[in-house]
């Protein structure tokens, strides 16, 4: 009887211990928004672009840990260090073809600073507004 209580034992401090590790949960938040975009984080300081579908449901975007942001009436860009601080890469996004249901479809990138000044140019980018740092 006394094994039985204590295998009882082991087995509720077992269950409280992933209870614990359940309501310690994911920890996010978002520090840019624009209609259904948001740069946001999850469990880790790296930012990332997603497309908000509801209030919890959001298809990625861009995941690079995104620096900057900027955007104007037709596109977002936004800058990013994937190997800080040895490279940058720049994406920018096509609002008008974005669709939920392909992810990807409005997503333009990655490209080199170089590429990144002569698109600027040439398709109208915006500036960058916003600049983030962690």
């Amino acid at each position: 009887m006394a094994q039985l209580g204590g295998q009882l034992m082991r087995t509720h401090k077992l269950f409280l211990f992933f209870i614990c590790i359940a309501l310690a949960g994911c920890d996010s938040g978002a520090v840019w928004r624009s209609g259904n975009y948001e740069i946001s984080w999850i469990d880790t300081p790296d930012l990332h672009l997603d497309y908000r579908l509801d209030g919890d449901t959001s298809i990625g975007r861009v995941d690079e840990p995104i620096f900057a942001v900027g955007e104007n009436a037709e596109f977002i860009v936004v800058e990013c260090h994937p190997k800080w601080p040895l490279e940058k890469d720049y994406y920018y996004i096509i609002k008008s073809e974005d669709d939920p249901r392909n992810a990807y479809e409005a997503v333009r990138g990655p490209f080199s600073e170089e590429q990144f000044k002569k698109l600027k140019a040439s398709e109208g980018l915006p500036d960058f507004s916003q600049r983030f740092y962690y």
